[in-house]
């Protein structure tokens, strides 16, 4: 099941416009968000906006309770795993207000994160973050994802700032 997010169209009969938590809806299953644009009975315009867009953000799968996502923030989410982004990414992925957000979210939220296109991802006010982000991060035995390391450990790409910024993003707690 895919999911074309527009917040003025009704999908399967739910009002995503006053849809605020996809977690229970959508649980463990496939979606892909495609926000301002696109219904199941898209116009030509509509598809040559598709084709063409700057966003497309796939998380296989979003699982917490209470797990919101909107536009292009997630919030409260405690566990955030295999997301990944396709196309030109957003400007800013900001998870606001989070609870405890676990280091395995953090670690797979900023290795989806593509080189070189000096975007941004935000962290606010989660519990405990400082210390997640203290550690230091290398590729895992299957190359991919990341895992956390010790400082000097083969294949070492320094902290989670640090590797986030050497990827062409900036990250900020705020």
């Amino acid at each position: 099941m895919k999911l074309y997010y527009n917040p003025n169209y009704n999908t399967n009969r739910i009002n995503t416009s006053k849809l605020n938590d996809f977690s229970q809806f959508f649980r463990n299953v496939n979606f892909q968000v495609a926000p301002y644009f696109t219904t199941p009975q898209m116009t030509r315009a509509d598809q040559i906006f598709y084709n063409n867009s700057q966003l497309k953000i796939v998380p296989n799968p979003i699982y917490a309770s209470n797990c919101i996502m909107w536009g292009n923030a997630f919030y409260n989410c405690t566990a955030l795993e295999y997301i990944r982004f396709e196309g030109e990414i957003i400007e800013t992925i900001n998870f606001a207000q989070s609870g405890n957000l676990t280091t395995d979210s953090v670690l797979s939220i900023v290795y989806a994160l593509k080189d070189g296109l000096s975007k941004s991802v935000v962290f606010k006010s989660v519990t405990g973050i400082d210390n997640i982000l203290a550690n230091h991060v290398r590729l895992n035995q299957a190359g991919k994802g990341l895992e956390v390391c010790n400082a000097g450990d083969s294949g070492d790409l320094g902290t989670i700032p640090q590797y986030v910024t050497n990827k062409g993003w900036t990250i900020t707690q705020v």
